[in-house]
């Protein structure tokens, strides 16, 4: 082979080398440094408060209510849901 033509080849070996250690190395940092701290919208917090609420009204009548109730709310039936 000529010694021109595998120079060229080892070159571009090497250039592809150093890109793929590159993205490589800057993945691996994107996933240990957590993005910038932004707050989340109003909006945001109002679904997941509404949702908090649901949830632990959910609990309060599953563990207050007696057996027949529990069981039918864990099979996740909708009428004891809708008292």
């Amino acid at each position: 082979m000529d010694p021109s033509i595998s120079r060229e080849m080892m070159c571009r070996q090497a250039a592809a080398m150093v890109v793929v250690m590159v993205s490589f190395v800057t993945t691996r940092l994107k996933r240990k440094r957590p993005g910038p701290k932004t707050k989340p919208s109003p909006l945001v917090y109002a679904l997941r408060d509404e949702a908090d609420q649901h949830r632990q009204q959910t609990l309060y009548l599953i563990y207050n209510s007696n057996d027949g109730e529990c069981l039918s709310m864990l099979r996740m039936t909708r009428t004891p849901f809708l008292l």
